[in-house]
């Protein structure tokens, strides 16, 4: 199981990239924004949203990136 983590300039986006890797198969655990920290520990950066996710494997990134594209298109 590995992490991934991507960005969003404000809450609309960052809620379509979430909608899209969880219609991908990630599991989205945590939104966070302004410094917070994920339960890992992490730390989001200021100014940006992360979306961190739960994916099996390195092959499904592909289809991640693509079903966020297809999310934001809509």
């Amino acid at each position: 199981m590995r992490i991934i983590v991507r960005h969003a300039e404000d809450d609309f986006i960052a809620m379509k990239t979430a909608q899209g890797m969880e219609n991908s198969g990630a599991n989205v655990f945590s939104i966070t924004n302004n410094g917070q920290a994920t339960h890992f520990g992490a730390t989001a950066p200021h100014t940006r949203f992360c979306i961190w996710a739960k994916i099996e494997n390195d092959g499904m990134i592909e289809s991640i990136d693509d079903a966020i594209e297809k999310e934001l298109d809509e």
